[in-house]
């Protein structure tokens, strides 16, 4: 019988220490996650994505945009009080943001990536402001800071920045083709500097060489042949004449080149 006793007093302890190990548990796990839901807005970690349009992007303004909705007080605000979402959608109200991700990590710091605007051609129209078309073919405005390196389109341009979602008119729709046709062109991509856009409605590259020519395409009809075309009369004429010869090729009427 007393061996009996001892056993169900050593259970009884041993129960008893394990209910108060659980109960410290619970109290360190749940500091552990309130500690977790503290966001210290010094550990915000802000990284914008390499690309023609990095400089577009302020840290700084970025970081503004997150403080409205997390709060600025350090240690003051949980992480359960908004959402990623929210950060997200108020740091894609920036026109040269394209794209925010926001996330928590583990140890308490926020995370943003953002994907800005990527400009690939700067409109100056005939009246109005002037504004970039981004690789997704949308409109945005420019910036009062910084300018990108990128091919310009003047002339005979009368659409407006706004709306900013889609081109809406024939005029713009080429230019941006036509963008694209000559980033993925070695050769245009190192010829041409300028873009006009004449009183006919006409597509002209200018070049960007010391002697300055005009290449006519008219419309992005047959595109690629006039290009071809195009690189055939340097190859054959003006590398035997020289390239000063010829101010005006034109390439818009089919099967032929009238340079003047």
């Amino acid at each position: 019988m007393k061996m009996l006793k001892n056993i169900a007093q050593f259970f009884g302890s041993v129960n008893g220490k394990v209910l108060i190990l659980s109960v410290v548990l619970v109290f360190v796990l749940a500091f552990a996650n309130a500690q977790r839901n503290q966001l210290k807005h010094g550990t915000t970690i802000v990284k914008v994505e390499e690309g023609t349009g990095k400089n577009l992007v302020a840290v700084h303004d970025v970081l503004d945009d997150v403080y409205t909705i997390t709060g600025n007080e350090l240690g003051t605000t949980k992480s359960t009080d908004f959402s990623a979402k929210e950060v997200e959608d108020k740091i894609e109200q920036n026109a040269f943001v394209y794209n925010a991700t926001c996330f928590k990590e583990l140890n308490g710091n926020m995370r943003v990536e953002i994907d800005p605007q990527e400009p690939v051609l700067r409109i100056i129209p005939k009246n109005g402001e002037g504004y970039y078309i981004n690789a997704q073919g949308q409109k945005f405005k420019l910036s009062n800071k910084y300018a990108a390196h990128v091919l310009v389109a003047s002339g005979n341009i009368s659409e407006p920045i706004y709306p900013t979602d889609s081109l809406k008119t024939e005029t713009l729709q080429d230019l941006y083709v036509l963008t694209q046709f000559i980033a993925n062109d070695a050769i245009l991509k190192g010829l041409v500097g300028q873009i006009i856009v004449d009183e006919h409605n006409d597509l002209v590259l200018v070049t960007k060489n010391i002697e300055t020519q005009r290449i006519i395409l008219g419309d992005i009809t047959n595109l690629e042949n006039k290009v071809t075309r195009l690189k055939t009369f340097y190859q054959k004429v003006l590398s035997v004449k020289g390239w000063g010869v010829y101010k005006t090729i034109n390439l818009k009427f089919n099967n032929q080149i009238v340079a003047k």
